[in-house]
């Protein structure tokens, strides 16, 4: 999970080619509101494509020596399952399950 410093998609881009498959926002959600995850979302799709990637899973941990994708399931500390609601509030309920 990527966590710390994600304000722009370039920041998600560079956690996730760090090994991330999973990044948490709070400060920069915060300051710039639900907007920002559209915006994210549109720089990291371009970085992706620039790269000559298909989709975002093949970018995981590019930038490590060892992808995941290569470790045995037993190796991987957590596998993590999250969904998350938007309320009417504007705020999100994030629910997250270790499986």
């Amino acid at each position: 999970i990527g966590v710390g410093g994600i304000s722009s998609g370039r920041d998600c881009y560079e956690k996730i080619k760090s090994g991330a498959s999973l990044v948490q926002l709070y400060t920069a959600l915060v300051y710039s509101g639900p907007n920002l995850i559209n915006s994210m979302k549109s720089d990291l799709i371009d970085l992706i494509k620039t790269d000559g990637y298909k989709n975002v899973s093949e970018v995981i941990g590019k930038s490590v020596d060892t992808p995941m994708d290569e470790l045995d399931k037993e190796e991987r500390l957590v596998d993590l399952k999250v969904r998350y609601e938007q309320l009417d509030t504007g705020t999100f309920k994030v629910y997250g399950q270790i499986v």
